[in-house]
């Protein structure tokens, strides 16, 4: 099954708890509320495939000065991503 977000885009999961997970992480992060981080882990933790997650959870990290983290999860979403 192809999920869309709320706003009507097809997104790479086929979890609908990854899916609200990730939407409920923006939407913290957007209103600049605590508990965006967690939602984002989760989102990615329910669904290790879902880049969209991987990637929004590295741009949090990047623009709350944790610059390690990017990497780290770049690399991550390159091991997902590649042909096995």
């Amino acid at each position: 099954m192809t999920y869309t977000d709320t706003m009507g885009y097809a997104v790479s999961t086929a979890s609908s708890e990854a899916l609200a997970a990730y939407e409920q992480g923006v939407s913290l992060w957007l209103r600049q509320r605590s508990g965006a981080v967690e939602a984002l882990n989760h989102a990615v933790a329910v669904d290790a495939h879902f880049a969209l997650g991987h990637c929004t959870r590295a741009y949090v990290a990047f623009i709350t000065g944790h610059f390690l983290t990017p990497r780290s999860r770049y690399e991550k979403r390159r091991e997902l991503a590649s042909p096995h």
